[in-house]
């Protein structure tokens, strides 16, 4: 009742603003018009016949003229390109929509878990069918940043030829009188405009006649020259095939440039201000949710899917996932509970088990080690063919006894992975240094979804705008290449550095900047510091200091970027191939004979993977969104409303924008004396109009406000 009240009351405001709004547009309208003539008055005694406009007048005008034509082309390209993003995104009631893809899912599970013996394939098309989805949806975003990145390169070839055109009236006004050079100051004012329409500039006139262009004044550079004597060559670095998530960075990829000066920056308003605006914040943005939702999704199914195996269809091959760079110095330690290695015969009855405990003991053992003794013990149950190794640095055991399933169970165990046995708070590039809930996600056993990772990329947490580090750390960088013991490369970060001071250190420090580099990328409203390695088997720790305090990286939460999941996002390779590998059994105890049988499980693992469609998850900051509890579906319906909000808010915007440029066209362009009392009414009722303008703007954003309320 309170939502259907609060959302009565925005609907009633929101129409009466804009009945207000047209009252006063039509009023605006009566105001600009050209009065009908009044029969002549003699003057009154002591007065004099208003004025004709000065010119200083008319240039003032043209200037805010131009500025807000330049204005509407930034709203009108903003406007086309958020459509277009819309319409790549659809709509949250789209039948192929992302959003009924995921409850599909849910769906497709619930049904496989009320008929156990169903065949798995409709809930492995289903899955695919959902990655496949997101692939579609993140191609359609590339697509949306490639055709934004062709609209820049075309804008700043038609920028250089204006201000081409304009060096060369520029010439010719110099060496004329004043009456002679009225044509070309005309043709030079209107190619004033359309640079405008294209990127906001500053004009200044010298004495000589020359019109000088810069770039607009702001308060931390100086601006830039773009045109004076002769004019300076204009060039755009396009990004080019390079994912959405990789913006321009200065001097570099997506970089305009006004001879060897980085002026990317400087640009504002205009069709190349919205595409850039479009390019490095709105499209990252939306591609930061995606894969969000993607690693959500991922993160959310995946243990659940791994607690068990496909029986009653044996499991004699084991493949992981998670990559190890350096198995002979890694060193694995259980840190709490225990986990077991079960093998099962053909019935699903344990033959034979192993925990953990008993290979490792308590002490630190390396990863090399634990494989062998694991392999040992295959051996010595009569599998002399078994065999227990790294390929492409994943784990994959072998039984070679097709009638066999291995599986495992966790029973709180906790288990840590490092580089020098000494654990650290750190984050593992591939799966190392790292502390996992147990085998199945230490080696990535039995995943749903998949996401391979073609580059080495970390991020922190999203952190606000004016962050600063709250205390001194140290940040150590080591490589699985590195002979023993590494090379040092260290740097300290002191308190209060900002994420940006941060990334300076990193890359100035030239041991440290060989094998990383470090760039601040804004994401929503605040800003993540991206780290990307430059060498394989990258790892990055920090100690802990002696007091017990947390370490910077805590404090910075760097962990396995998220950037690009969406399109990398796939159906396990082992369920494409076979669907028939779905899990389905999981191995439960007897309490009387302490061994394992596989079963259906309590409750069935499809079950559970259908309860967690409906189950209200936490999603961390990303892109627009903020920290929102909500289901995968819902969160990917939140996301596209936003977009389709977005759309309707920039037309409005264009309109509003619109309406103000042909009224100021129609008083720069209008004859007669200047009335400075009329102009002065008229100002007011502009002020009133913009007042109101506002208003339903307000009240749009807050009937939004109440919507995203309601859907949570």
């Amino acid at each position: 009742m309170k939502i259907g009240s609060t959302f009565g009351s925005a609907v009633s405001g929101l129409q009466n603003a804009r009945k207000s709004l047209e009252a006063l547009t039509t009023a605006l309208v009566r105001t600009g018009a050209t009065p009908a003539p009044a029969p002549p008055r003699p003057p009154e005694p002591g007065t004099r016949r208003p004025l004709a406009a000065p010119r200083v007048v008319r240039e003032h005008l043209a200037r805010g003229f131009r500025a807000e034509t330049s204005r509407l082309a930034h709203d009108e390209a903003h406007a086309q390109y958020y459509e277009a993003l819309a319409e790549a995104l659809g709509t949250p009631v789209d039948p192929e929509g992302l959003p009924r893809r995921v409850k599909a899912l849910g769906e497709e599970a619930l049904a496989f878990a009320t008929t156990p013996e169903a065949p798995a394939e409709p809930v492995v098309a289903t899955a695919q069918g959902l990655a496949q989805a997101f692939n579609a949806l993140a191609e359609r975003l590339a697509q949306v940043r490639h055709d934004v990145d062709e609209a820049l390169a075309e804008g700043v070839a038609a920028l250089n030829a204006h201000i081409g055109a304009m060096s060369a009236l520029n010439d010719r006004i110099a060496v004329m009188d004043a009456t002679d050079a009225r044509p070309r100051r005309a043709q030079r004012e209107a190619l004033l405009r359309q640079i405008n329409d294209l990127m906001e500039v500053g004009a200044f006139e010298r004495s000589s006649g020359v019109l000088a262009l810069c770039t607009p004044p702001q308060k931390t550079r100086p601006s830039t020259l773009l045109l004076d004597v002769s004019p300076v060559a204009l060039s755009y670095l396009p990004l080019g095939d390079a994912p959405v998530h990789e913006t321009w960075r200065d001097g570099g990829a997506g970089a305009l440039l006004a001879g060897v000066i980085d002026i990317t920056a400087q640009v504002q308003g205009g069709r190349l201000g919205a595409l850039m605006d479009l390019r490095d914040r709105v499209l990252p943005d939306v591609q930061a949710e995606l894969d969000a939702l993607a690693a959500r999704l991922m993160g959310v199914l995946n243990p659940i899917h791994a607690l068990g195996v496909s029986f009653p269809i044996p499991t004699p091959v084991v493949r992981g996932s998670a990559r190890f760079v350096a198995p002979h110095r890694q060193r694995l330690a259980l840190l709490a509970g225990d986990s077991a290695v079960i093998l099962c015969g053909a019935d699903g009855r344990e033959r034979a088990k192993i925990l953990l405990s008993q290979i490792l003991g308590d002490t630190a053992r390396p990863l090399a080690d634990v494989l062998g003794a694991l392999e040992d013990w295959l051996h010595g149950q009569g599998l002399s063919a078994a065999r227990v190794s790294l390929e492409d640095e994943r784990l994959v055991i072998d039984l070679h006894a097709p009638d066999l399933t291995l599986t495992w169970r966790d029973d709180g165990g906790v288990l840590g992975i490092n580089d020098d046995g000494q654990l650290h708070t750190g984050w593992p590039p591939h799966g190392v240094d790292r502390l996992s809930p147990g085998l199945a996600q230490l080696f990535g056993l039995g995943l749903l979804f998949d996401a391979p990772v073609t580059e080495e990329l970390m991020d922190s947490t999203l952190l606000p705008a004016g962050w600063a580090l709250p205390l001194a750390g140290t940040l150590t960088f080591t490589l699985a290449t590195d002979p023993d013991p590494p090379p040092p490369r260290n740097v300290r970060l002191r308190p209060q550095w900002t994420l940006r001071d941060i990334a300076n250190a990193l890359n100035t420090e030239d041991a440290v900047a060989a094998v990383v580099e470090a760039v601040v990328v804004r994401e929503g409203a605040g800003n993540r510091l991206r780290l990307r390695a430059r060498a394989p088997g990258l790892l990055i720790t920090s100690p802990v200091p002696k007091k017990g305090k947390t370490t910077v990286m805590a404090v910075l939460g760097v962990a396995p970027s998220l950037a690009g999941t969406s399109a990398r996002l796939t159906l396990a390779p082992v369920l494409a191939a076979d669907p028939s590998r779905l899990a389905r059994s999981v191995p439960e105890p007897d309490p009387l004979t302490g061994t394992h049988a596989l079963g259906p499980g309590v409750p069935p693992l499809a079950l559970r993977l259908a309860a967690a469609f409906s189950q209200g998850l936490s999603f961390d900051p990303a892109g627009r969104l903020g920290k929102v509890q909500k289901t995968l579906a819902d969160y990917a319906a939140l996301s596209l409303t936003e977009a389709a909000s977005n759309a309707r808010l920039a037309l409005e915007r264009k309109m509003d924008q619109a309406l103000l440029t042909d009224l100021l066209d129609l008083r720069l362009h209008s004859e007669g004396p200047l009335d400075l009392e009329g102009e002065e009414a008229q100002g007011r009722v502009w002020e009133q109009l913009y007042e109101t303008s506002a208003a339903i703007r307000s009240v749009t954003l807050d009937l939004m406000d109440i919507l995203k309320s309601a859907m949570r």
